[in-house]
């Protein structure tokens, strides 16, 4: 894993998938909850592997530094079924991602959620 000598800004496609994500996980019950907190700690992960500024995530997230770093789950996989509500992506722009197969909680086909930052980073210079 390679780390930005200096942090990464949040995009606004970033920002956006991260308040979806912290809201996901008050709204939810159930199984869901758990899908829920499942899909924050793989967007934390692939955000700060990704070089992100972890003070603003911190900050959007309403906690310390400290906790963003022990929810972090690195190389971490987001489902297919939660990818377009926690992006704002439609499938067909999500389907340039390659599929990986379910792994532990995480039900169906999944996309590494570094893939998934990597793609709304390019996509939002390229709207520039």
């Amino acid at each position: 894993m390679t780390i930005a000598p200096w942090p990464v800004l949040l995009t606004p496609s970033l920002e956006a998938m991260l308040r979806r994500a912290t809201a996901a996980e008050h709204t939810a019950t159930g199984i869901r909850r758990r899908l829920a907190f499942h899909n924050t700690r793989v967007i934390l992960g692939a955000l700060l592997a990704s070089g992100c500024d972890i003070h603003h995530i911190a900050q959007l997230v309403g906690v310390k530094t400290e906790s963003v770093r022990a929810r972090a789950e690195r190389r971490g996989l987001l489902p297919v079924v939660s990818a377009p509500a926690l992006t704002g992506l439609t499938d067909e722009d999500l389907a340039t991602l390659p599929l990986h197969a379910p792994w532990g909680a995480v039900p169906g086909p999944t996309y590494r959620a570094d893939d998934v930052v990597r793609l709304l980073q390019h996509l939002d210079s390229a709207a520039g």
